[in-house]
C-alpha cells in the first residue's frame, strides 16, 4: 500500500515508528506537528522533528491516541489541561464519552465432540486442492449471530459468537487483570467435550473517560472504561446470558446435552448457580472489553456542548485540524468496529477533497 501511494503521489511519505508529541496551534489554527522518531544511531535516543502544515492535519490515532494528542496540543477540558500546565487552545470535552462492548466467555459442556480434528497433511491437501476442510474456516469464530434480548427492541443488542475450542484463552496476556484463582477456575472444566459461547452486550449506557497522565507523549493515558456504572447495563448482560440459556434449550443443543459449565467462581460461592444474583456477581468478576472502544472525540452539531468535532470531522474552534477514526462516533455501533472505521476513513477522504477543492 505504501509503495502504491508513492507511485500515485511521489510526495507521499510514510514515517514508521514515530510518536506524535503535539500539534502546534497558533491563533486558532494548526500550524505544525512535532513528533519524535528513533535516531539513526544505536544510542536509543529519539530525535524531535517538526513538520509545517500545508493545508490541514488529520488525526487518525484511534480512540485512545487521538484524544491524547489533542490534549497534549492544548485541546481538552480547561481544568485538566491547566492542572498539567498545558496552554489551553480550545476548551472541549476531549476524552469523555468513552464507550465499549462487554464480552463474556462461557464454556459449554456437551456429551459429543463438536470440535475439528487435529490438522493433518490430508487437511492441508484438502484445502490446497478444494479450498475446504478445517483450514477453510475463518479462524476467529465458527459461528456468529446478532439477536434481540427482548422482542420489544428495534435492533439486536447481543452478538453471540461460537468457538469450537473447549477452553477459554489460557494466557493471562489475553485476559489481563484476572488473578490466578479466576483464570484457574475458568480453565478447570473437567472431562468431556464442549465449546465456548461468547455473548457481547452492545448498546450499553455506561460512559468512561480518558485523561492525560502527564505531559510526556510517551506516557500512556489514564483510561477509565467505567464499565457497569449504570445498573441497567448489568441487567442487560444478565439478559444476554438468559438468551444463551434459551439457545441451549433448543432441540439441536438438547441432543448433545449442551449445558453451561458450572463455575465455582471465587467471590460468587454465596449465590446459587444460575440465579440472577449469581450472574450479576459472575459478570462483575469476569466481564471484559470486546476491544471496540469509541467516542472520545465525539462528533456533533455546533450547539452540542459534548461534541469535539463537527459533522465534517473538524475540531471545533481550531482551523486546519480534523479527527478521522472511531473516536468520533457519538454512539458506538451495535457491531464490530472494523468496517465502520474504514467507512469513516473513506468519508473523511471525501470531506477533505470537497473542502480543499481537490
Amino acid at each position: 500500500m505504501i509503495l502504491l501511494c508513492r507511485f500515485v503521489n511521489p510526495q507521499f511519505y510514510d514515517l514508521l515508528f514515530k510518536i506524535i508529541s503535539f500539534v502546534h496551534i497558533n491563533k486558532g489554527r494548526a500550524e505544525s506537528v512535532e513528533f519524535e522518531r528513533a535516531s539513526a544511531s544505536s544510542s536509543g535516543h529519539h530525535e524531535t522533528h517538526t513538520v509545517t502544515v500545508g493545508r490541514e492535519v488529520v488525526l487518525s490515532a484511534g480512540t485512545f491516541g487521538s484524544p491524547q494528542i489533542l490534549m497534549l496540543s492544548g485541546v481538552g477540558h480547561k481544568q485538566h489541561l491547566e492542572a498539567l500546565k498545558i496552554p489551553v487552545k480550545a476548551d472541549l470535552p476531549v476524552g469523555d464519552n468513552l464507550q465499549d462492548h462487554l464480552i463474556l466467555l462461557l464454556p459449554v459442556n456437551t456429551n459429543i465432540s463438536v470440535g475439528q480434528p487435529p490438522i493433518s497433511l490430508f487437511h492441508q491437501l484438502e484445502y490446497k486442492i478444494f479450498g475446504t476442510g478445517p483450514l477453510g474456516s475463518p479462524g476467529a469464530v465458527d459461528a456468529m449471530s446478532f439477536l434481540k434480548s427482548s422482542p420489544k427492541l428495534d435492533l439486536p443488542d447481543v452478538q453471540l459468537s461460537l468457538l469450537e475450542a473447549r477452553d477459554p484463552p489460557r494466557s493471562g496476556a489475553l485476559m489481563p487483570g484476572f488473578n490466578t484463582d479466576i483464570l484457574q477456575t475458568r480453565h478447570t472444566l473437567g472431562k468431556g467435550d464442549g465449546f465456548i459461547i461468547m455473548p457481547t452486550t452492545m448498546q450499553l449506557k455506561s460512559r468512561g473517560t480518558l485523561r492525560l497522565k502527564s505531559r510526556d507523549a510517551q506516557a500512556p493515558p489514564m483510561i477509565d472504561p467505567n464499565f457497569l456504572s449504570e445498573v441497567s447495563d448489568l441487567d442487560a448482560v444478565v439478559k444476554s446470558v438468559r438468551l444463551i440459556e434459551a439457545v441451549l434449550n433448543t432441540e439441536p443443543m438438547k441432543k448433545m446435552n449442551a449445558k453451561l459449565h458450572r463455575h465455582a467462581l471465587p467471590g460468587c460461592t454465596d449465590y446459587d448457580f444460575g440465579t440472577d444474583n449469581y450472574w450479576r456477581c459472575f459478570i462483575r468478576h469476569v466481564a471484559a472489553t470486546a476491544h471496540h472502544p469509541a467516542g472520545t472525540c465525539k462528533m456533533g452539531p455546533a450547539k452540542d456542548s459534548s461534541a469535539v468535532v463537527d459533522s465534517r470531522l473538524r475540531v471545533k474552534g481550531v482551523q486546519g485540524l480534523r479527527v478521522a477514526d472511531t473516536s468520533i462516533m457519538p454512539i458506538l455501533v451495535s457491531a464490530n468496529t472494523n468496517a465502520p472505521t474504514i467507512m469513516i476513513g473513506e468519508k473523511a477522504a471525501d470531506l477533505i477533497k470537497e473542502d480543499n477543492s481537490v
